[in-house]
């Protein structure tokens, strides 16, 4: 009885962020750090929103609040 077919298990052990997307010289990019540089431009991007975004501060200048 075959327990698990040997294609079956090859694709399963891809699945482990090994796959090359990309390889430049030194710099090689595989899906596990694919996901990782998503994640940073994500948090990049929040941050940069967060500190673009006006303050309670700006607010009042706006109004004219003294």
């Amino acid at each position: 009885m075959r327990i698990a077919d040997p294609a079956v298990v090859a694709a399963l052990v891809d699945l482990g962020g090994r796959q090359r997307l990309i390889e430049w010289g030194w710099f090689r990019l595989t899906s596990a750090n694919a996901v990782v540089l998503i994640a940073l431009c994500i948090l990049l991007g929040a941050a940069a929103v967060g500190r673009l975004a006006p303050t309670e501060r700006d607010a009042e200048e706006v109004v004219g609040n003294d």
